[in-house]
């Protein structure tokens, strides 16, 4: 989905998004059914919390420092393109919550943008992600996460009809 503006090749070989410490648990992302379903048949230990139409990652007892998502691998996600998470789809990008109103916004941390004029990636967001995000928003508001300071608006204003 953000091809034109990052290379399959730079998130591979990145892996930040995919490695959650346990004050990063809450960027875990969101799961489909079907996501859910396909991971446990390859990693049936993963425990899973059900809300409505979305599954989370139950992090209450993981002790691990780091806790890979279970479709990391050295070569980047293993997860076909029908069963990847939209959270991880549009990665570096978020629709959160910013006191009363949503927001698109994009994670500041991400070392693959950190050459890219922050217009290039404010016209791309405009144009290519935020008709997405907010479409899926309309159907699965569980994603959308707490505003977060490691995070900046491009967006100011984001609404759902």
């Amino acid at each position: 989905m953000l091809s034109g503006l990052l290379e399959k090749h730079q998130c591979a070989e990145c892996h930040f998004c995919c490695v959650f410490d346990k004050e990063d648990f809450w960027e875990m992302p969101s799961l489909l059914e079907t996501t859910a379903q396909y991971i446990l048949s390859f990693e049936p230990s993963t425990i899973l919390n059900r809300d409505d139409k979305i599954f989370t990652f139950d992090v209450k007892n993981i002790t691990e420092e780091l806790y890979p998502c279970p479709a990391l691998t050295d070569k980047g996600c293993s997860l076909p393109n029908e069963f990847k998470p939209f959270e991880c789809s549009i990665w570096p990008f978020r629709v959160m919550q910013l006191k009363d109103n949503l927001v698109l916004a994009i994670c500041k941390d991400c070392s693959a943008l950190k050459n890219i004029d922050s217009q290039i990636i404010d016209d791309f967001a405009n144009s290519k992600v935020r008709k997405l995000a907010l479409n899926y928003v309309k159907k699965y508001p569980q994603i959308v996460k707490p505003y977060h300071e490691n995070y900046r608006v491009i967006s100011p204003k984001v609404d759902i009809e």
